[in-house]
């Protein structure tokens, strides 16, 4: 039943160009093949049903702070037709704010988003290292828990009622930062934890500042965020014999952030599509 994408051999169109064809097909059958490091993987092909009076089509390629607003002009009080084509990747650069906006529409309009495409939020960043607390009066050492990553960013934001077909799109939260390694002491020794990694996305999150020991001992600071969709952040590294922090979870964030209004998704809701929540 999964979606996949195969690419043909150069075909000419009729408009007379030559060049690949790019199929969207739903498996069917999968089976051993004839060798033992090969599958046969059988499906069907078919087209999206794209209807012919939409407004706005968004073509494939990478988009960054989209604001749908900005790019037609929506002047009426009536249901919009937006087409987000497979190959159309949207990302944020700014911690929070969703990589697919709506943004202002008239009051009284409506928006119908048929979305083959994937909307990523940022990853969060990764959280801080703990400093452990070391009393030279005393030559007591306190243990200190590392700091949590930031949850990831959201995917999608819209300011009116929306109907989404998302059959064949992926609308994804960025990854929740990784938390901080723990701050640990041994007898009189402090050693500090690593700092978190930064939460996957489009756009990875910052990586996590490591603790501070107070003295000789130093940790690695975390890594930033990998370009993935709504991955984890890997988690920081404990100090001395202490356990490192844990990994945020997959897609850390919020997929969609309605402001109010009624969102009606008519296909593909579901775990694998739409990864985070939809608030």
């Amino acid at each position: 039943g999964s979606v996949f994408q195969i690419i043909t051999p150069a075909k000419v169109f009729s408009n007379g160009a030559f060049q690949p064809e790019v199929l969207t097909c739903q498996c069917t059958a999968v089976s051993a093949g004839r060798k033992a490091d090969k599958w046969k993987v059988e499906g069907i092909s078919y087209k999206a049903n794209i209807p012919p009076n939409a407004d706005y089509f968004i073509p494939a390629g990478e988009y960054y702070d989209f604001v749908l607003a900005n790019e037609y002009s929506f002047t009426e009080a009536r249901e919009y037709i937006v087409i987000v084509s497979s190959g159309a990747v949207f990302g944020s650069t700014v911690v929070g704010q969703a990589a697919f906006r709506q943004g202002a529409f008239p009051a009284g309009a409506t928006l119908k988003l048929i979305n083959q495409g994937q909307q990523i939020g940022m990853g969060g960043a990764g959280g801080t290292g703990a400093s452990p607390v070391y009393d030279p009066e005393t030559m007591a050492c306190f243990d200190i828990a590392g700091f949590n990553g930031d949850q990831g960013g959201p995917a999608m934001e819209l300011t009116t009622d929306t109907v989404i077909d998302n059959s064949f799109g992926l609308i994804a939260s960025g990854g929740r930062g990784g938390k901080g390694g723990n701050g640990a002491c041994n007898g009189p020794l402090a050693y500090p934890g690593g700092g978190g990694g930064g939460g996957q996305g489009i756009n990875g999150g910052g990586a996590g500042a490591a603790g501070n020991s107070g003295g000789t001992a130093t940790a690695s600071d975390g890594s930033v965020g990998a370009r993935n969709f709504g991955g984890a952040g890997g988690a920081g590294s404990g100090g001395g014999s202490q356990a490192g922090g844990t990994g945020g979870g997959l897609g850390g964030g919020n997929a969609i952030i309605t402001n109010g209004n009624t969102v009606t998704i008519t296909a593909g809701n579901n775990a694998e599509q739409i990864r985070g929540a939809i608030v």
